[in-house]
């Protein structure tokens, strides 16, 4: 995902995570891990709000509030189809 915030970074395009872990816990997490976006903490309510039931969720959201794309989980073609969606939506 790091790849897509500097890809997007001078388009406007805002990434954020949604932890379910509260502050402390994400603090150390984020120790060993590099992201080059904001992680908000304690997204418990974010997480019901987009009916999220798998780990990790990608929501990309459009300029008008709604939601664009939603894909579930990490595999090969995961940067592809965001790019393709934040992009579409750019036009």
């Amino acid at each position: 995902l790091n790849d897509l915030v500097y890809q997007y970074e001078q388009s406007g395009v805002v990434f954020l995570g949604i932890a379910l872990d509260y502050e402390d816990a994400l603090k150390k997490f984020l120790t060993k891990r590099d992201f080059k976006y904001n992680i908000i903490p304690g997204g418990e309510m974010i997480k019901e709000d987009f009916n999220v039931v798998g780990y990790p969720t990608h929501v990309v959201i459009g300029k008008d509030g709604r939601v664009k794309k939603v894909v579930e989980g990490k595999n090969s073609m995961l940067q592809k189809v965001l790019s393709r969606a934040i992009a579409d939506e750019l036009r």
